[in-house]
């Protein structure tokens, strides 16, 4: 993994543990054990032991496949990780066009601000679209 993908995962408190399989489809992007989990009743609410849900994993990752099936058979387009963040900001963060074009589409609230126990004075009233902004600026410096 790199550093830029290892910032933004710690920007949205992710890691590598998963609650089960789902999370694990749906940062790899595997469309078809996705499906094969929600058919065999997977719960697409469920967050991992890092509170993620699988919708935030998917959003980050880029995979607007897996984040359209999710969304089709049910997942709350504004479930949030255990920080307060979105599959909207996920998506911000990880500079995946498609993913954010999809989520808006399915009206996933770009401008609602995130007010939030867990985040700091400084980050109070950030929208995706503002914390895209932030990601761009950490990631140009570092390369």
């Amino acid at each position: 993994m790199n550093v830029f993908w290892s910032l933004l995962l710690i920007l949205i408190g992710a890691s590598s543990a998963v609650a089960d399989p789902l999370h694990d489809a749906a940062k790899s992007g595997d469309l078809k054990l996705a499906t094969q989990l929600l058919d065999q009743g997977a719960n697409i609410a469920e967050l991992d032991s890092s509170g993620e849900p699988a919708l935030v994993i998917a959003s980050l990752a880029g995979h607007a496949d897996i984040v359209a099936l999710l969304l089709d058979r049910g997942a709350k387009i504004e479930i949030r990780n255990k920080g307060g963040l979105t599959a909207l900001h996920a998506a911000a963060y990880g500079g995946n066009l498609d993913v954010i074009k999809l989520l808006v589409s399915k009206n996933a609230t770009a401008m609602r601000v995130i007010p939030h126990e867990n985040w700091r004075s400084s980050d109070q009233g950030r929208s995706p679209f503002g914390s895209m902004t932030k990601c761009a600026e950490m990631s140009a410096s570092l390369f």
